[in-house]
């Protein structure tokens, strides 16, 4: 009989940082200049790639997260990172004993140069094909920073879509919240001979902008 239950894994990271001054917190530049630094220093956002399921790798780096998933015939990465990170999630990839060519898609869960950054090279390298949602197709138009490299719309995800790659079918879910467009998934997951159904939202940050964007997500 096959096990089932629900496995969660988030696609990234909330911080919330609070000062020791009487006030509760540090003074709005120090953190930015802290979090700028922090977030583009190789050293200290370097983590090696580990196994968070049989079929589903960590590649991503300390402070924004990327993903792969063995379909045993091909792989699909969920995000890609972006600028000098890249080259970080190729070489996890090829630490894992895959090719960087393997990824069929790269799901990207929202338009944010962070995780989408990195899309254009896998694209046109390796011959990876994209998929987002519109919105964020649209929103990534303004998000890519100059030395990254520009899309190609291969696939427009909607509500209730799905790929089939391997033995592995993704199901997507439009969620809007953290950009207009955020794409969750749904996917199976193994652990020995358990398989579990993992759901990954796409982007938990809230970002509403105003009466309209809060009555989207709240739809």
């Amino acid at each position: 009989m096959r096990l089932t239950i629900w496995a969660v894994f988030t696609l990234g990271v909330c911080a919330c940082t609070a000062g020791d001054s009487d006030t509760g917190a540090l003074p709005e530049a120090s953190v930015t200049s802290t979090n700028r630094s922090a977030r583009s220093d190789p050293a200290l956002q370097r983590v090696e790639p580990f196994s968070i399921f049989d079929n589903v790798y960590y590649i991503g780096i300390g402070w924004v997260s990327a993903y792969l998933v063995d379909t045993g015939d091909g792989l699909i990465m969920i995000d890609a990172l972006y600028d000098d990170f890249v080259d970080t999630a190729i070489e996890d990839i090829k630490g894992l004993g895959f090719d960087p060519e393997d990824p069929e898609y790269i799901l990207v869960t929202h338009g944010h140069f962070d995780h989408v950054g990195g899309a254009g090279e896998f694209q046109q390298q390796f011959g990876a094909q994209v998929v987002m949602t519109e919105a964020d197709w649209e929103l990534t138009e303004a998000s890519l920073g100059p030395s990254e490299q520009a899309l190609v719309w291969d696939m427009v995800a909607t509500d209730g879509d799905e790929i089939v790659v391997g033995n592995t079918t993704v199901h997507f879910y439009v969620t809007p919240g953290h950009t207009p467009g955020v794409l969750s998934l749904e996917l199976a997951v193994r652990d020995g001979e358990a398989e579990h159904r993992a759901f990954t939202f796409g982007g938990v940050g809230l970002n509403l902008e105003g009466v309209e964007r809060t009555e989207v997500y709240l739809r």
